[in-house]
């Protein structure tokens, strides 16, 4: 089944696809239904919005190799997509009453909502809840223990800023991720196998360099808002809790007194005005609330400044444009008095993007958009695929560049200088090769007699 995987991985061959489901619903070993179920997701990667359906009967199957298949099938080929129809088909999964379908379930969920964001996937947050609570139940299996811990290292991957990826950015099979891909799914024999997981993450970030190898201060565009591909937070909402007040004794007499009190002035007719004066402060109180959320509504503008070397996810690409020349950040305007009325956040104002001296090699965005001057419509289509982007610098002048911090790769002590060995000690070899003293002689040259 592993060999079919790989031999036709990312083709999506109808023979090998038919080949497999044979084998996944008539095989007498579960180890082979298995392995070919998992096998689908393969073959399907570059077709992943046909997966649900292929493996739809399949994880319903009443053999649970079958349906633990089906999950990481859904994993495999969904792998950072937030395909809604892989999470609707996963969701039940995850209350199986068998505990590695669960398992499978739990990763194969992290695997496809990995560098997804609320706006984006709404069921991400309940299901990083759903992470959190299997793994502190004590009372849990330990296999779905198992991967729902997984799950969590996966959704997080790198910090998130990492996502899977089984392709090149020129769309061919990326081989070292399918083989850690096919490695990783064998953890069913040996957990420690799960480690190769980490050769199918790729980095999302921005990295823009001259010819020269340097790294440019510019900026880019995502025209968005920040709130759809920022990081996820776990942050949960304090609720204020209101004190009660504790209720005073009232005597059978005092309530005999308020009923005949109350009584008198319902002839008078005070009643009514009583009435009226509750709803007058009901309403105003429920207008000055309206006013307080609206004032602490935040105004969210409708892009952002990304910078060089920062994060990018595969989803927000289409959405960036540049290079263009540092651009400030605008300074959010004052809330003006008609905005805080009407319970209408203060308008935020739009970015000025400045083309500058570097050109992209590669177009960013859609490239003629971006040379006429509408980076707006950079969204149309992105031709880059993110990391790494080459820049043609029009100018020879010393221009600003990010300075990387030496710290970060650590190369030990630096070691003094040798003494200036004089020319007269310094032997041949040594004058050859740059004046270094060579502990001992050359080897002499040998050659190997071979055997007929």
């Amino acid at each position: 089944m592993f060999v079919y995987a790989l031999a036709y991985v990312g083709t999506g061959d109808n023979k090998v696809i038919k080949q497999l489901l044979h084998f996944a619903v008539s095989d007498v070993n579960d180890d082979v239904r298995r392995a070919a179920v998992i096998a689908l997701g393969f073959v399907l990667f570059r077709n992943h919005t046909q997966v649900p359906r292929v493996v739809q009967l399949l994880a319903e199957s009443y053999n649970p190799h079958v349906r633990h298949g089906a999950t990481l099938a859904l994993g495999i080929s969904c792998a950072g997509t937030g395909l809604e129809a892989a999470i609707d088909l996963l969701e039940p999964m995850t209350h199986d009453p068998v505990d590695f379908v669960r398992q499978g379930a739990y990763m194969a969920l992290a695997m496809i909502l990995i560098q997804q964001t609320e706006a984006q996937a709404p069921k991400v947050t309940q299901i990083r809840e759903l992470f959190a609570k299997v793994v502190a139940e004590k009372h849990e299996d330990p296999m779905a223990r198992f991967g729902a811990s997984l799950a969590q290292g996966i959704i997080d991957a790198g910090g998130r800023n990492m996502t899977i990826s089984l392709a090149t950015r020129a769309g061919t099979p990326d081989m070292k991720a399918i083989v850690g891909m096919a490695l990783f799914v064998q953890f069913w024999y040996w957990f420690p196998l799960a480690h190769f997981l980490g050769l199918t993450f790729a980095p999302t970030t921005m990295i823009a360099l001259d010819g020269k190898g340097r790294i440019p201060k510019v900026d880019f565009v995502s025209w968005a808002k920040p709130s759809m591909f920022d990081y996820p937070t776990t942050d949960k909402p304090v609720a204020e809790e209101k004190k009660k007040k504790a209720k005073a004794a009232v005597l059978s007499t005092t309530h005999k007194a308020q009923a005949r009190a109350k009584s008198k002035k319902a002839e008078q007719g005070e009643a009514m005005e009583l009435d009226e004066k509750h709803e007058d402060k009901d309403a105003s109180s429920s207008k000055g609330k309206e006013v307080k959320d609206a004032k602490d509504k935040k105004a969210e503008a409708g892009q952002s400044i990304v910078h060089n070397m920062t994060r990018i996810t595969p989803t927000q690409l289409p959405f960036i444009t540049g290079p263009y020349d540092p651009i400030p950040t605008p300074e959010p305007a004052a809330a003006d008095a008609s905005a805080s009325t009407s319970g209408q956040p203060a308008p935020v104002p739009a970015l000025q993007p400045k083309k500058g001296r570097y050109t992209p090699v590669r177009s960013v965005g859609d490239g003629a958009a971006w040379a006429a001057g509408k980076p707006a419509d950079g969204r149309a289509r992105v031709g880059w695929s993110g990391n790494v982007l080459m820049l043609a610098d029009s100018s020879d002048a010393e221009g600003e560049y990010i300075e990387l911090d030496a710290s970060l790769w650590p190369r030990g002590a630096e070691e003094p200088e040798a003494a200036a060995t004089p020319a007269a000690a310094a032997t041949p070899a040594a004058r050859a090769h740059g004046g270094m003293d060579w502990d001992g002689a050359m080897p002499a040259a040998f050659e190997y007699e071979f055997e007929d």
